[in-house]
């Protein structure tokens, strides 16, 4: 693939060239490296317990669909201060605050020299650009994904709930009060959720916690119905783990250690099982 050879640094700036050059070398080596063949002795992108995680969350949503109204009522009628919390930071997962950053980060990393080859800064430029846009492809294809199921169930969200109750589905509705299933702020949570496991897997079960709690609190703001949390999650999951999975079978921004699940960012030293080490 070819290399975008290193510009001189200014000499009275001591900045590196900024060139929208860079970045369209760097799209180009990109497509170049993911449409390479991947040897077959690598896991496969959907590993066997991702198919466990779409089942177990389908027979989830089917059961909590005939308790959705009813939770919802309840929730509503408990006027408490973790509701009004969990109502107010609600918006937190909103994927605007994700998109336009990690936009920026890939254009702003994407045109700056990166200097020499094999140097510690070019490490860190690399590293950045790439999971800049694992952030942003995450967020914006699990969405999409999300959007489009929208419009497939067209499911009346619980504003109309007096007017339709629960389970009411308009398919092929482009209309918000009928785009409850799945919800939107669910899969961008749940994206960012696989996200920072896979950058800090010592804290993977905090994070799934907190992306679980953000989740719900869309149920707290009355603007989903529990199994739309359910649904929204395990797309944004699935999808972003997917992704990075197929990503690192090509040795892009990621790789994956046999066996596991997660896949590891390549910015974060390889695994020595402890017998190596001897």
């Amino acid at each position: 693939m070819p290399d975008i050879r290193p510009d001189p640094l200014n000499a009275q700036t001591g900045r590196r060239s900024v060139s929208p050059r860079h970045l369209l070398t760097r799209f180009r080596q990109g497509h170049a490296k993911i449409r390479m063949p991947v040897g077959e002795a690598t896991d496969p992108v959907w590993a066997p317990a991702m198919t466990v995680i779409a089942w177990s969350a389908t027979l989830l949503i089917v059961v909590l669909s005939f308790f959705d109204g009813e939770i919802n009522a309840a929730v509503r009628a408990n006027d408490n201060a973790l509701r009004d919390f969990m109502a107010n930071w609600t918006d937190l997962v909103r994927s605007q605050w994700y998109l336009v950053p990690a936009a920026f980060l890939v254009l702003f990393a994407g045109v700056v020299d990166w200097g020499e080859p094999h140097s510690s800064a070019r490490r860190v430029w690399s590293n950045l650009y790439a999971q800049a846009g694992i952030v942003f492809a995450a967020v914006a294809g699990s969405l999409m994904t999300t959007n489009i199921l929208k419009i497939i169930f067209g499911r009346a969200r619980p504003v109309l709930y007096e007017q339709f109750g629960s389970l009411h589905l308009d398919p092929f509705t482009v209309a918000h009060d009928f785009a409850s299933f799945p919800s939107g702020h669910s899969t961008t949570a749940a994206a960012l959720t696989v996200i920072l496991m896979a950058w800090l897997p010592r804290f993977r079960w905090l994070f799934l916690g907190a992306g679980l709690f953000m989740a719900a609190t869309r149920v707290a703001a009355d603007a989903h119905y529990p199994s739309d949390i359910v649904g929204g999650f395990t797309v944004g999951f699935l999808f972003t783990l997917a992704l990075a999975r197929w990503l690192a079978r090509r040795e892009v921004a990621f790789r994956i250690h046999p066996g596991e699940l997660l896949p590891v960012p390549r910015f974060r030293k390889p695994h020595v099982p402890p017998m190596a080490k001897l």
